[in-house]
Formats: C-alpha cells, structure tokens, sequence
C-alpha cells in the first residue's frame, strides 16, 4: 500500500492490482473504459482516480493547489501501467477474479471462481468468441456479450448457504438462465470492463506460460503453436487459437463423446486431455525426426 500523508489526513492507496478492492477495482475499470475510448487522457484518468480512491468530493477541489497536490499523489499509480504506443496496459496478471458477483436489474450474478475452476469448455469456447470481439472493439455491448456467456443467477438450492463457502469446497453455485439482454444494461461499465481485463490475463497465462496442474508443470503453450516443440515459449497471436475447431476435433475422435459431451465437460479437464494428445503427437513427431537424422548417417 502507498501511504499519503497530508497535514490533516492519511490515505493508504493500492500499490498493485491485488490490493484493491472490489469496489476499487470496478472504479479503476471504469476509468480505464473512458480513458480506452478516448473520454479521457492518461493525465485525467490518474487525476479522478486519485480522486476517487481518496474519497474526495471533486466541488471540493477549489484551488489550483489543490489540483497539484492531487495530481503529484496520483503519480503512484505510474508503476500499475506501461505505456506502449499510447496504450496503457495493466503491468501484472490477475491471479484473482476481483468481480466474481455482479448486479443488473436488481439481481445478483455470479461468475467464474478464480483460474475458471467451475466452467465448461463450452463455455471457455464461447467465451473467446466473445472476447475476440472485445479487443477489436471494448463496446458495452461486447463486454456484457462476454460476461453473460459466464454469470448466472445463484441456483435456488443454494440460495440459502454461504458463497464463500460453496466455492471453497468447488461447487459451482451457478444457474443454467443466462442474464437476459435487458438486466446486462443495468450492470457497471467498470464491472464488465473488469472482468474483460480478468479473462485476458487468465488467456495470456493460458497460452504463454507454464501453470501449475494438479502439481505438475504443465506447458499449455502447445495447445496453441502447431509447429514449436512444447518447450518452446509461445507468444500467443490471439485470433489463431481455433479452439471451436479444436471441439470439433475431439469430439470427431469421439475420446470424450460427441460434441455436446465435450462442450459440457469441464473446461480444465478437456484441456489436460487436449494437452495429453498434443504431447504425444509432439513425441512421436520428434521421435521420427530422430529415426530419419539416424537413417541418412
């Protein structure tokens, strides 16, 4: 945290992206939002950040002085982004889903737990369709397209029994009804805008880098390079994944059943078992490139 002491008050300020709140994050999000879409400049966006976080009434800001205190206060939040190209991005990925509850229409909906334990693959593949759409264009149309693939109301079993609880012990508390396209206007820019930023750090961690799986090191990256060796790093060129056409594959081979099977099944374990597959066309490919450099010496 980031203390600020002034001669009358003490403010503490997130100093990296897990120690905001909820409530935090879905302001920060907000203003990212705005200043994406050229609302704001980077400049305004760490002023009412600042602002905000500080709980501070903007009527109240009177003076030029005052503006100055706030703007060099607002400068902690340099070390959240890097700069590339006039594009600000979020330096660290997000090991927690920060907006797993969201309300629209008077209505709450909950979402993936953290590392999207409880979906389907189906809902993993819809979702890229989704967020593909995003990051060509961060409407709030395709933002909330993207949440709603993943956020349900509460199933009516579980309404009475604690949340924490429930995710705790990996049961999923969701509802098979989607939310509906009126009650998606009701929910906070900030909050879709959120959860855009979680799935794209959860995606690039997919498909760049080694994850821990049941224990074991495991190099997703394969799943998503047809020609480099599974030791190979990966920088993902996102609109390449083809994972619909991955679900197809698999269920053509019918290791996992048909399709409606495959899409139903959850999302981690049809990636290990894609991952099994790749490895062992990966080993066989490598081991006939040793039987053939043998042959020609």
């Amino acid at each position: 945290m980031h203390t600020i002491k002034t001669h009358k008050h003490t403010y503490f300020l997130p100093a990296s992206i897990d120690q905001f709140t909820k409530k935090q994050f879905i302001i920060l999000c907000e203003l990212l939002h705005k200043l994406d879409h050229g609302a704001i400049n980077f400049v305004q966006f760490k002023f009412l950040l600042a602002v905000r976080l500080l709980g501070i009434k903007k009527r109240s800001i009177k003076t030029e002085e005052q503006r100055e205190v706030i703007m060099n206060i607002s400068n902690v939040f340099d070390s959240l982004f890097t700069e590339n190209s006039n594009q600000f991005r979020l330096n660290t990925y997000m090991e927690t889903n920060l907006v797993q509850t969201v309300w629209g229409l008077f209505r709450k909906y909950h979402g993936p737990y953290d590392g999207f334990s409880n979906i389907t693959f189906g809902e993993f593949v819809k979702g890229l369709d989704k967020f593909y759409h995003c990051t060509t264009e961060a409407s709030i149309e395709n933002l909330s397209a993207l949440l709603a693939v993943f956020y349900r109301k509460k199933e009516f079993k579980y309404w009475f029994r604690s949340t924490r609880k429930l995710r705790e012990n990996g049961i999923d508390v969701r509802s098979d009804k989607t939310i509906s396209i009126r009650a998606r206007k009701y929910i906070s820019p900030g909050a879709l805008f959120g959860f855009f930023f979680y799935f794209r750090s959860f995606h690039e961690q997919l498909s760049n880098s080694v994850m821990i799986v049941e224990g074991s090191e495991i190099d997703l990256s394969i799943l998503f390079n047809d020609n480099q060796p599974a030791s190979n790093t990966l920088k993902s060129d996102i609109p390449g994944l083809g994972m619909l056409g991955i679900a197809f594959h698999i269920a053509n081979q019918g290791g996992l059943g048909d399709l409606e099977n495959v899409n139903s099944r959850p999302m981690w374990e049809v990636l290990l078992y894609l991952y099994n597959l790749k490895k062992a066309e990966l080993d066989e490919a490598k081991a006939q490139e040793k039987s053939n450099s043998n042959e020609k010496k």
